[in-house]
């Protein structure tokens, strides 16, 4: 689940199982691959990706 930090930051919360449904695994690694999307998208504006120059 993506989440907004305290701080204004994006953060991420999963659950954490030995029973993940072939669904769940789908949809936390969707989840992932768009984090790794935006924190590609953002090196390209010369920015910090981690967004720790805001």
């Amino acid at each position: 689940m993506k989440l907004q930090e305290p701080d204004g930051g994006t953060g991420w919360s999963v659950r954490v199982t030995a029973d993940l449904d072939d669904e769940e695994v789908l949809g936390l690694l969707t989840g992932y691959v768009e984090h790794l999307r935006q924190v590609a998208a953002a090196a390209w504006d010369d920015g910090d990706p981690t967004g720790a120059d805001d």
